[in-house]
């Protein structure tokens, strides 16, 4: 009954909408001085098309051609519909109770968990607040990377020439998965994929995950919520970036920095993570120390050819500081396409550097591929310093 109930409802709201569409048409005919006639059989042609496209869209929208209405926060495998995605409760009482749970991370050969496939996936398992076990592997796909996929994460054909089938991981994950709630950044990107992979090898029924992008915008101000970006501005050791056990292991240090945050006293916590980045400082000054380029402030703008991710990722190789703000501070932007940016955003970083520039300061502007050669070149030193 609710389906028919569903489908009466789109088609009206469409024929209403093509009603209104026709409605406006006519009455913009009529003042632009065109004939009744004109003006009504010109508003009719387009009324069938208006039409349609409400219809479909309404369809896309309100999930017509889901056989189930899924609850709010949850998300139902596209393969048979067997397992449910359910948000567990992530407020500030429930993150403290948070002991036991496992992170999960994936790399894939493209975006779309109906046509794409996993390549690695990575799992640590959190037991009393302690990482007790960590898994990762690569995994063969029936299908090719795409070039994109490789430019991001590294992995290309060859690294999987040999990986094991996806047959072979199955258990491996069920195993580590099952009855645990799943933790990740961006989670159910991931799970979609490994819940489409193991719906017709499990019996589980339903996975309870928390986001760590929501507990981080609950908690942290700013404007980007990527997972490097956030690591570099907290100073959390990222690994390499884009391969799923390090970026397991970076989504579990933010949801403890942000359990910390939000459960300790503020003063108390302010002199913790000063002390924190005192020590770590320290400690990367003298790992550092080849760098002409320690320390040093970089920000980024518009697109870029590679993804974004991976070329902010680079700057912990030379020892260099990611910072989402131009400043006084800066040395170096490296500005991509702002073809697209609308003025206040070129303004926001690359106006500010340039009258920065005028006032004196030495920020050095670098195109995508200058930023990726001063990277090399400084990378060099470090072999020749350990000649």
């Amino acid at each position: 009954m609710k389906n028919t109930s569903s489908k009466k409802t789109i088609k009206v709201l469409s024929l209403l909408s093509a009603v209104l569409v026709t409605f406006i048409l006519f009455s913009y005919y009529l003042v632009e001085g065109h004939g009744i006639f004109i003006s009504l059989a010109s508003s009719l042609l387009v009324a069938p098309l208006a039409y349609g496209f409400v219809l479909i869209c309404l369809q896309q929208l309100l999930g017509q051609n889901v056989k189930e209405l899924k609850a709010p926060g949850s998300f139902t495998s596209n393969k048979n519909n067997r397992i449910s995605l359910v948000n567990a409760p992530d407020d500030i009482e429930s993150l403290k109770k948070l002991t036991d749970y496992v992170v999960l991370d994936t790399e894939t050969t493209g975006l779309s968990p109906e046509k794409d496939q996993m390549v690695e996936i990575g799992i640590i398992t959190v037991k009393n607040g302690e990482i007790t076990n960590e898994y990762t592997s690569l995994i063969k796909p029936t299908i090719p990377i795409s070039s994109e996929a490789t430019a991001i994460n590294g992995i290309s054909e060859s690294d999987l020439r040999d990986a094991p089938q996806l047959e072979d991981v199955i258990p491996d994950v069920v195993s580590r998965i099952k009855n645990q709630i799943v933790v990740g950044h961006n989670v159910t990107f991931d799970l979609a994929f490994v819940s489409r992979a193991i719906s017709d090898h499990t019996e589980i029924a339903s996975i309870s995950y928390i986001d760590t992008v929501k507990v981080a915008r609950n908690c942290i101000p700013g404007k980007s919520y990527r997972l490097q970006s956030l690591a570099n501005r907290l100073c959390l050791d990222t690994g390499n970036a884009h391969r799923a056990l390090d970026d397991a292991k970076t989504a579990n240090s933010l949801l403890q920095y942000c359990i910390r945050k939000m459960t300790t006293d503020e003063k108390e916590f302010t002199h913790q993570e000063r002390e924190r980045k005192k020590s770590q400082k320290a400690a990367i000054a003298k790992e550092f120390a080849w760098s002409p380029i320690f320390d040093k402030n970089f920000a980024f703008t518009g697109d870029f050819f590679l993804d974004r991710d991976y070329l902010e990722g680079l700057l912990k190789d030379v020892g260099a500081n990611l910072r989402e703000k131009v400043n006084t501070k800066t040395v170096y932007l490296v500005v991509g396409d702002i073809s697209h940016l609308p003025e206040w955003a070129v303004a926001r970083k690359l106006g500010k550097a340039n009258e920065l520039i005028a006032e004196g300061q030495n920020i050095t502007k670098l195109t995508e591929s200058e930023y990726i050669a001063l990277i090399e070149q400084t990378r060099t030193l470090k072999q020749k310093n350990r000649e």
